[in-house]
């Protein structure tokens, strides 16, 4: 009777490895867990946090400030990325291209504050930028729409006027 009971205890043995395989390959297909930053030959950078993936190449970016909603339910937000010291002090794409001009500029995309944001938010401050992420209803700030950051990608250094 033991005999009989070998193969079956093989073929479990055999499905529980398959699995196993097959959620692995999916979490590395992901990218896993945590804050990644590369660059590419243009010098723009992207950095994509948590379990997101850096924006497709084929989806481009909109050329003029603003908040665009995408097809998959996200909203991307361009524009400069300026640091507000009102309300505790957050992090905002402003409507501007012009780096100078953004203190003054109104604010198209609320992005949290420093602790709220993984990876290096702050290199990007200055920058014309690119924020991929879902747009939440709630949020303590008061200046605009929240956006919860997946992604960031500087479009250009500097802008042309």
């Amino acid at each position: 009777m033991r005999r009989s009971w070998m193969p079956l205890l093989l073929m479990i043995a055999l499905a529980v490895l398959a699995l196993a395989t097959v959620a692995c390959a999916d979490e590395t297909d992901q990218g896993g867990s945590g804050s990644t930053t590369t660059s590419t030959s243009s010098g723009s950078q992207t950095t994509t946090t948590g379990a997101g993936t850096p924006e497709e190449p084929s989806q481009e970016t909109p050329v003029e400030p603003g908040l665009h909603e995408r097809e998959d339910g996200t909203v991307q937000a361009v524009g400069i990325l300026d640091y507000r010291d009102l309300e505790g002090g957050f992090w905002a794409v402003v409507d501007t291209t012009d780096p100078a001009q953004a203190d003054d500029a109104d604010v198209v995309a609320v992005l949290g504050s420093s602790d709220e944001i993984p990876g290096p938010i702050k290199s990007y401050e200055g920058k014309y930028v690119s924020v991929i992420g879902l747009q939440r209803d709630v949020s303590v700030y008061q200046a605009g729409p929240f956006v919860e950051v997946q992604s960031i990608k500087v479009v250009s250094d500097t802008v042309a006027k």
